[in-house]
């Protein structure tokens, strides 16, 4: 009777572990298209806090890559809606199985930590999450601004987890060193703290102040000018200024992280060039660069390619930082330079040259500006 009562005490011990660190709920909604939207929404409980991972599976293939999608700081999945758009009809001649979008802790629909993750810890805990949902590696990682340091963040963490990685105007490992941030960080999160403070006292003031585009874009909030699909752009307009403040303490949480994670990325990755010149070897990399960012950005993206022996770096003069929505296609285009990297293997490459890619729109009026002067000649 005494080993029967330990048993049954046992088995009750593990379910609940195993109930803390993996149960997940599983819904259709909220979608990121507006129309034949067949993404599923799970949200998955790991270390007691539930991470959102909507999935898209190709039912057209029964194999191929596995995408995954890391928004900038401070959005969330919804910024992916005209990317997915675009991506769609694409998937099954880019053999793309699973296309992946998450929402980082207290964004969107995930769980608001008690404390602020780091990027790696992130990672540890996306990794898990995915596992959780059978969604096993090799990846293809996405990350738009400050996803640009989840990605690498992940990379360096289980590089072989990855077989290609898309910076979109990501940001680099010199984040820590970045004289701008270093002297506006505080006044960054004492914004978001006002905005607390707005929306706790005056919540439908702060409504109106979101929908009348008082609140800038770089601070989370999509006005209706921005192209995204209805339903995308709903769902960052419902959630962001939400009573429970849950979305912009979010932020103030991550941009507290912010240094303490880049310092982590340049630090792993000089240790690496300590003995390699190329810290991602010849992992696929595409590297996507507003031009309206700036030459000093640009140096650094450009330095963010050469990590790899095996890069490909695109300038995009039409956009401004918001590239997944201001140019979705432009995304699309680079996913396919990426995937067909990947389909063709380069070796290990030590000459460290890189090629460069203005994108399509600019090169079509270079070519025009080009058949001009000639006709004058």
């Amino acid at each position: 009777m005494v080993n029967n009562n330990i048993l049954y005490i046992a088995i009750v011990l593990l379910c609940s572990i195993f109930t803390f660190s993996s149960s997940q709920s599983v819904f259709t909604t909220p979608g990121l298209i507006d129309q034949n939207d067949f993404g599923v929404s799970h949200l998955v409980l790991f270390e007691g806090l539930k991470l959102h991972v909507r999935t898209y599976e190709n039912p057209n293939i029964t194999s191929g890559y596995t995408l995954l999608f890391d928004s900038g700081l401070p959005y969330f999945s919804s910024s992916w809606g005209s990317v997915l758009l675009n991506l769609i009809p694409k998937m099954t001649d880019l053999k793309i199985k699973n296309a992946i979008f998450f929402d980082r802790y207290g964004y969107g629909y995930s769980d608001l930590s008690p404390y602020g993750i780091d990027s790696f810890d992130f990672a540890r805990r996306l990794r898990a999450s995915l596992n959780i949902l059978n969604f096993q590696p090799p990846y293809v990682i996405t990350g738009w601004s400050w996803g640009g340091i989840n990605l690498q963040s992940y990379y360096l963490a289980y590089p072989s987890d990855v077989i290609g990685l898309l910076s979109i105007d990501g940001t680099d490992k010199e984040f820590y060193n970045d004289p701008w941030w270093i002297a506006n960080m505080g006044s960054t999160m004492d914004t978001f703290k006002s905005y607390i403070k707005n929306n706790t006292e005056n919540h439908d003031g702060f409504v109106l102040a979101c929908q009348e585009g008082r609140i800038g874009p770089n601070f989370g909030y999509y006005t209706n000018s921005v192209k995204l699909p209805k339903i995308a752009l709903k769902n960052n307009q419902d959630i962001y200024p939400d009573s429970s403040n849950k979305y912009l303490n979010a932020a103030t949480q991550e941009l507290g992280t912010m240094f303490q994670s880049s310092l982590k990325v340049l630090n792993a990755v000089n240790r690496l060039q300590e003995t390699e010149e190329y810290p991602y070897k010849n992992t696929p990399f595409v590297v996507i660069t507003a031009a309206a960012s700036g030459q000093a950005w640009m140096a650094r993206q450009n330095d963010m390619a050469k990590l790899s022996s095996n890069s490909k770096h695109i300038i995009d003069y039409t956009s401004s930082h918001h590239i997944p929505t201001d140019n979705p296609v432009e995304v699309v285009n680079a996913l396919t330079d990426l995937i067909s990297k990947i389909e063709n293997p380069e070796p290990l490459n030590s000459s460290g040259s890189i090629s460069f890619y203005p994108n399509r729109l600019a090169m079509s009026i270079l070519v025009s500006l080009a058949s001009a002067l000639l006709v004058l000649i």
